[in-house]
C-alpha cells in the first residue's frame, strides 16, 4: 500500500466533519515540505470541507532503524490535551472512515456497559 492511499483515507476523514492533522515521521531527510514529493502530499490533502489543505507536519529521524516507529509517542505527549484522538498508522497500514465509525460506536458500547470505569479498556486495531 502507498502512503498516498493512506493519506486519501484521511483527507476521507476529514471530508465527514473531523479536523485532522497530519505528522509524517520518516528515516529520510529526502521527504520534508521542501521536497518534490512532500508538496505532492500536501497538495493532495485538499479537503472540500473546510476549503483548504490539511494541515500536514514532516520530521525526519535520519537512519533510526526501528527506533521510528515510538518517535510518534513524543507527538502524543506533547499534543495531548489538543486532540480527541490520535491515530497511529505506517505507509502500509489503512485506517478509513469506516473503521473510525467502528471504533466510535464500539467505544460508546463499552461506555454504556461499564459507566464507572470503562477507562480502563482499550479499544484497537490488529493487523
Amino acid at each position: 500500500m502507498q502512503l498516498w492511499k493512506v493519506l486519501e483515507s484521511y483527507r476521507d476523514i476529514c471530508e465527514l466533519g473531523w479536523d485532522v492533522d497530519i505528522a509524517i515521521q520518516t528515516s529520510t531527510y529526502e521527504l520534508s515540505p521542501n521536497s518534490e514529493y512532500g508538496w505532492q502530499l500536501q497538495q493532495s490533502l485538499y479537503c472540500n470541507r473546510i476549503q483548504q489543505n490539511m494541515n500536514i507536519s514532516f520530521q525526519a529521524f535520519g537512519p533510526i532503524g526501528f527506533g521510528l516507529n515510538s518517535q510518534h509517542r513524543q507527538i502524543v505527549k506533547e499534543n495531548i490535551d489538543a486532540y480527541d484522538y490520535f491515530i497511529y498508522s505506517e505507509e502500509d497500514m489503512l485506517f478509513t472512515p469506516h473503521h473510525l465509525s467502528a471504533y466510535l460506536y464500539q467505544e460508546e458500547k463499552l461506555r454504556d456497559l461499564f459507566p464507572s470505569y470503562w477507562i480502563n479498556y482499550t479499544i484497537g486495531y490488529l493487523r
